[in-house]
């Protein structure tokens, strides 16, 4: 689970789902922090993290799961605000550019599958002023990698 209850408020919403409310188990927000660190690993290592998800989905308090990669684009509150579109190309989910600016919206690009591994290579090398002559010394020394799909000098 991912905590960031910084804020007072949200610091005892922490301490509300965590069920630490009375003064004998309160966990000080501003103490001694291997401690705290300890106390807190400690007790929500007594729950899965659907659980603690549960509970602190009702609760305005700063904690989030930590979600697998495959996961994220699946998540409700990433499906809500389409953080994620699908690349055909790839058959994943890709995340959407960030910030999303109201006049100039980025569009994430899945209409052409990702380059390969050094497709590029020689393209960019010549762009920058390299000659073919190095370009094709540092393939043969192995220095640089380029994709079969754009290897001619």
């Amino acid at each position: 689970m991912a905590v960031g209850s910084i804020e007072p408020q949200f610091y005892e919403q922490l301490m509300m789902g965590l069920g630490l409310t009375d003064e004998d188990k309160y966990i000080p927000q501003f103490g001694d922090f291997e401690e705290s660190k300890a106390k807190l690993s400690e007790i929500f290592s007594s729950k899965t993290r659907a659980e603690w998800t549960e509970l602190f989905d009702k609760l305005d308090a700063c904690v989030t799961p930590i979600l697998e990669l495959e996961e994220a684009p699946t998540h409700p509150l990433n499906k809500s605000r389409d953080t994620f579109v699908s690349n055909p190309h790839s058959g994943r989910f890709d995340p959407t550019p960030a910030p999303r600016l109201s006049r100039t919206p980025g569009k994430a690009n899945v209409d052409s599958p990702d380059p390969e591994i050094g497709q590029h290579t020689i393209e960019v090398l010549k762009e920058v002023g390299m000659d073919s002559k190095l370009i094709g010394q540092y393939i043969e020394d192995g220095v640089i990698t380029t994709s079969e799909l754009n290897s001619k000098l």
